[in-house]
């Protein structure tokens, strides 16, 4: 998960590399003048952000290949916990849902895009997320697993959320609360959830686990 969201942060520098350090913006005369967003940075603003799928370019230019990079690697993530669990058939039909449904959304991101392209990717990445909520209910809060062995599952279950609807939208509402550019996507959307998957991947790694087996887990 840790190198998931190091991918990850090259998705967000090249989207967003144009709102870094100095800006100019050119007015109505066509003078450029000092402004806190440039051109390039309102565009990338109006673009908006989603590590997949992103805005309809070339699918194999450096972010989409870096928010592919980031889906691979959450998915490998969440199926080596799947592989090391004994759970039961319809336990482990709920934990294949997100992995399957995130290697879904990493193969749209290579399709070009359209309207219809474009309610199918949303629908999945929702469907992502209410996958993930499921997997959590029943995998981390019930069944009879050990407190400690369900906050590693619950922590685990980070890597397919971090690509739902879900986690974007909670990164742009805090963005959008804090930001004063929170009239379009603010800069740097996409910023938090790569420190949420980050730490939930070094919580993983960490978290002593004194008794019973611990969920394998990779970082």
């Amino acid at each position: 998960m840790v190198l998931a969201a190091l991918a990850g942060s090259a998705a967000v520098w090249q989207h967003w590399r144009s709102c870094a350090g100095p800006q100019t913006f050119v007015d109505a005369s066509g003078a450029a003048v000092g402004s806190p967003l440039g051109e390039a940075c309102l565009r990338a603003m109006d673009d908006g952000f989603s590590f997949l799928y992103p805005d309809g370019k070339d699918p194999w230019r450096p972010e989409s290949v870096a928010g592919l990079a980031f889906a691979v690697l959450l998915a490998a993530s969440w199926t080596v916990v799947l592989l090391s669990q004994r759970w039961g058939r319809a336990s482990r039909v709920v934990a294949v849902v997100p992995l399957v449904l995130l290697l879904l959304t990493a193969a749209l991101n290579l399709l070009a895009r359209s309207d219809a392209l474009d309610s199918v990717f949303a629908h999945v990445q929702l469907a992502l997320s209410a996958s993930v909520v499921l997997a959590v209910v029943v995998l981390a809060l019930g069944g009879t697993a050990r407190p400690r062995e369900r906050v590693l599952v619950a922590l685990a279950l980070c890597a397919p959320g971090a690509a739902g609807f879900l986690a974007l939208a909670a990164d742009y509402a805090v963005m959008a609360t804090f930001s004063e550019a929170n009239w379009d996507t603010p800069p740097w959307t996409g910023t938090l959830t790569l420190v949420a998957t980050a730490l939930a991947g070094v919580a993983l790694v960490v978290l002593p686990v004194r008794a019973g087996r611990s969920v394998p887990v990779t970082a």
